[in-house]
């Protein structure tokens, strides 16, 4: 297990970690290793340049520098914006190319590159600093973290909640006199806006992880507007006070003295002023909103959680896309005259859409693409049926929208963070492309125009930040209808033509405006309270639009009149930092894993009792790609004279997979006196290769395993008779699909399936069992509406000659794992034969043979959702739910059916939990009654569901 653990990094992503077609380069510079792939050389030297200005900016105000060169991996296999950090076993930055495109917080930034790179090397400092006796552990143990839950770690700041990590990287992407980073965004006021309207969250909700909305925004948000009061009550000098009083933590989790410490209050009470100053402050806003006469319109929607891309057609048809957080992002429609909308088909996270009225619904959405990459694909929806059509493979069309005539599409291509304008035909065929932008210039929203002359869309540039700007197709070029500093997105032709709608933030909230198709004066059509985004027209003159509340986003209806728009001074939306020079001494050179693999860690293997003494040591280590993935633990029993430990290793750099395990675990028999009269040697070795191929709603697998443990006697005492060998030996092919899900506010998995079938073979190898084993595994889960969900589960196994047979009994089913083990790399579908069968004991002879089949049917029910914890120890309890369930199995040795079955039912009570404010599991509370002979009234607690 502990082999295991170490064998994952945090980068490991579904069994693939990049596209082993790309042939990867390097750059060296004083701080930075910045591994980069074919087409990426510009982009790489662009980062080395801001990295090497970041770390001027930020290393002297963290007071710290890394012992060793920060790697960062540049990809463009992503058509999403995001970066992320490691700091175990080595730090590491993953930077995705892709610029934000959206109005989704992260377009309020200074450039891209900046910015990410800003907020991931605020991460390696803040994670990496270590003072005093941690360092001192540092320099011993080297980067060995998280093996005693955080007590004398050499790495302190770690443990501490996501909101202060990820405030204080947010707090430093920002710069308030220039304009740029979420610290200071109209997006990040509006979301705080409405949670102070609400009731700002406590403490004891926004340290844990929170489901509900605003869900993953709530650490950046919540932890930057927290870092910025504590710099407007006590001073910006008490950031990094913060942090260096943290620095040389020896007992974890003290964020509550660390604040007393820094600025004479505790935690507690300076969240509490906190959220009356945030109060204080947006009542003025809501105020002034509300002075000037509140114009939203009638909601249509109560959903809330996240809604966006409201299309309509002319006759009042209204298209958008919904995620509630229980169910699959999907595609409505609100018809004329109807009450309520309809889903109209599900479609992916993050999809775009436009509509037609005879070609339909043009939506742009992610799609795995060569098992590792994740670019936009443009489907055709039928806006009647629901029907779907695909239209292009790896295209990467962002953003798409129809002509006038529906024969033509214009789509947005993104490649190395530029963008390009396309024409497709109708089924997706590339035509022409229009024009090609230089890497400081993003593209997205667009729409074309009535006449077909013009194509709208939302620009950013260096120069001017966010603007409307507007392709006119005679001329092959752009022409500006806003120049300011506010940010202008998601523009819309009017139907006759004549006039853009769009969304921007003049005057600090985003609202809807309209502007001619000539320029001129900007009207503002709408003053609300949140936000509101995406309008849309229709023939009646109404604005349609998703707009803002405090419990997420909904579809409004607006009868628009005009009034003044607020004005904002001229110029760019953000004033940028100058592009970095080159810096010297720069080298490349082709990728090597030598420097990422050797070993930066080690921690001492020792486990003393009357029945062992073992001394030794345990490491892991992986390159920056994640090629190689090795951990090792090795150890001696000095007592026993015997070796113990592990050896693991996971190659991952061409298709398919390898995977190798070899291992050895002493087992200890006692007698009645207590005294050892026996030591087993029992050793393990796994042999596994994985082809995996990935989709977006779904993974298939296959293993090709082979699966070796081995028993043998090597102590005996106090006349101990001699026990002979064991030799549990086979050959192994196994298919295991995927689709099952589990949403933000699900109580467990509530959709789609998980399938696995293995046949193997003990004959291939001097094995103590003989004969074939075919398994089949079957787990379905069904949303009932809301959070309620059918689970289940029909297994059956089919044994030859003399297999390890099947066992079924007991309770302890639980599918839950830690949750860097829970990666494909790791698991194998081989040798399992226990199953459970709840109200019947483990071990019973009537349960046990070369045959099984098991039947379980599990309703699952929310009980209360709580997102609340303890300061000490960090626990939270996210919710409770419950199930009530029947199992029935049997396991038998002879023809083709059991002569007789057992059947179990009982209820269960759950606690979905969090340690450490970030470990997510599940407690397990259950009674059972089995009903057959042998049934027994069993009370347990488990980790994890029972499948």
């Amino acid at each position: 297990m502990l082999a295991a653990l170490l064998l994952v990094p945090s980068g490991v992503r579904a069994a693939i970690s990049h596209d082993y077609n790309l042939t990867w380069q390097t750059l060296k510079s004083a701080h930075f290793r910045v591994h980069y792939h074919n087409g990426g050389e510009g982009r790489a030297r662009e980062v080395v340049a801001i990295a090497e200005r970041v770390h001027e900016r930020l290393s002297p105000l963290f007071r710290w520098t890394p012992a060793e060169p920060t790697d960062i991996v540049v990809t463009d296999e992503y058509d999403v914006s995001n970066g992320y950090t490691s700091y175990f076993p080595a730090n590491r930055v993953v930077i995705l190319l892709a610029p934000p495109d959206e109005t989704d917080s992260l377009e309020d930034n200074s450039g891209w590159l900046d910015t990410v790179i800003t907020h991931e090397y605020a991460h390696v400092l803040h994670l990496d600093k270590a003072r005093g006796f941690p360092e001192g552990v540092r320099s011993v143990l080297g980067r060995a973290s998280g093996f005693l839950l955080g007590l004398f770690d050499p790495f302190p700041n770690a443990y501490q909640p996501l909101w202060l990590l990820e405030g204080i990287a947010t707090y430093y992407e920002t710069d308030l006199a220039r304009g740029y980073g979420r610290g200071q965004s109209t997006y990040f006021d509006m979301l705080m806006r409405m949670e102070s309207a609400d009731g700002p969250k406590p403490l004891r909700q926004v340290n844990q992880e929170v489901d509900t909305w605003p869900h993953g925004y709530v650490p950046y948000l919540y932890g930057v507007q927290w870092y910025n009061f504590v710099v407007k009550r006590y001073g910006e000098d008490k950031v990094q006070k913060l942090v260096d009083n943290y620095s040389d933590n020896i007992v974890p989790f003290r964020i509550l003295s660390n604040t007393a410490a820094t600025v004479g209050s505790d935690l507690d009470k300076v969240w509490r002023d906190f959220e009356r100053d945030r109060q204080e402050h947006y009542r003025g806003q809501i105020a002034a909103v509300r002075e000037r006469g509140e114009e939203s319109g009638r909601k249509l929607t109560t959903d809330g959680y996240s809604a966006s891309q409201a299309r309509a057609l002319p006759d009042g048809t209204v298209f958008y896309v919904a995620f509630d957080g229980r169910n699959d992002p999907a595609l409505r429609v609100l018809r004329p005259g109807a009450e309520k909308p309809e889903k109209l088909r599900k479609i992916h996270y993050g999809a775009r859409i436009d509509v037609h009225p005879e070609a339909g619904v043009l939506v742009a959405q992610p799609e795995v693409c060569r098992n590792a990459r994740y670019y936009y694909d443009l489907y055709r929806v039928d806006s009647a049926t629901g029907g779907s059509t695909r239209l292009t493979r790896c295209a990467r069309y962002r953003s798409a929208a129809w002509s006038p005539d529906g024969k033509r599409i214009a789509a947005i291509h993104h490649e190395f963070g530029n963008s390009s304008l396309d024409v497709l035909d109708a089924s997706g065929r590339p035509m022409e492309r229009l024009w090609s932008g230089r890497g400081d210039e993003v593209v997205t929203d667009i729409d074309w125009s009535p006449d077909g002359a013009m194509i709208a869309a939302a620009v950013w540039r260096r120069e001017t930040g966010w603007n409307i700007e507007v392709f006119v197709l005679a001329e092959t070029r752009w022409r500006a209808l806003t120049n300011d500093s506010a940010i202008d997105a998601q523009p819309q032709f009017s139907l006759d033509g004549r006039a853009v709608l769009f969304s921007s933030d003049h005057g600090g909230i985003y609202n809807i405006r309209r502007i001619g198709v000539d320029g001129g004066t900007i009207e503002t059509l709408s003053n609300v309270i949140g936000g509101a985004f995406y309008p849309t027209a229709t023939a009646t003159g109404d604005i349609y639009y998703i707009g803002y509340g405090a419990q997420g986003f909904d579809l409004y209806r607006l009868a628009p009149a005009a009034r003044a728009t607020p004005r904002v001074a001229p110029g760019p939306s953000a004033v940028l930092p100058d592009t970095p020079p080159m810096p010297a001494n720069v080298t490349s050179e082709d990728y090597s894993v030598w420097t990422g693999l050797r070993p930066r860690w080690w921690f001492p293997h020792l486990i003393v009792d009357d029945s062992r003494f073992e001394i030794g040591a345990l490491t892991s280590g992986s390159d920056a790609l994640n090629r190689h993935l090795y951990a090792v633990d090795l150890a001696y029993d000095v007592k026993n004279n015997t070796p113990v430990g592990s050896l693991s290793y996971v190659y991952d750099r061409w298709y398919p997979i390898f995977k190798l395990y070899a291992g050895r675990d002493n087992d200890f028999y006692r007698n009645s006196n207590d005294e050892v009269v026996r030591i087993r040697h029992v050793d393990t070795y796994l042999g596994d290769v994985i082809l995996p191929w990935r989709r977006y709603d779904y993974q298939w697998a296959m293993h090709l395993g082979a699966v070796s443990e081995k028993e043998s006697d090597f102590k005996l005492d106090y006349g101990a008779a001699p026990r002979a060998d064991s030799n549990d030996s086979l050959l192994g092919v196994a298919v295991v699909f995927n689709s099952s899900k589990q949403f933000p506010l699900s109580v467990s998995r509530s959709h789609g399936r998980e399938v696995r079938v293995v046949a193997e073979d003990s004959d291939v190898f001097s094995s103590d069992y003989s004969g074939n084993v075919y398994t089949l595994d079957w787990r379905e889960f069904l949303s009932l509406g809301g959070e309620h969900v059918l689970a289940l589960r029909a297994a059956y196994g089919w044994g030859t000659d003399n297999p390890r047979p099947f066992r079924l009994g007991g309770s302890d089913g639980s599918e839950w794992t830690l949750p860097l083990l829970a990666s494909p790399l790791l698991y194998s579908p081989f040798n399992i034969r226990d199953y459970p069968l709840r109200g019947y004991p483990e071990g019973l002879a009537s349960l046990e043979g070369r045959r099984m089949q098991l039947v379980t049917a599990e309703y699952r029910f929310p009980i209360r959702r709580i997102e609340r914890g303890w300061m000490t120890p960090p626990m939270a309890v996210h919710q409770l739910f419950g199930s009530v369930f029947v199992d029935n199995g049997a396991s038998w040795n002879d023809g083709n059916r059991p002569s007789e079955t057992r059947t179990g039912a009982g209820i269960e009570a759950y606690a979905d939990v969090a340690a450490l404010y970030s470990l997510r599991f599940t407690l397990r509370l259950g009674y059972a009654h089995g009903f057959d002979d042998g049934g027994e009234n069993s009370v347990y607690l488990r980790i994890g569901s029972s499948f």
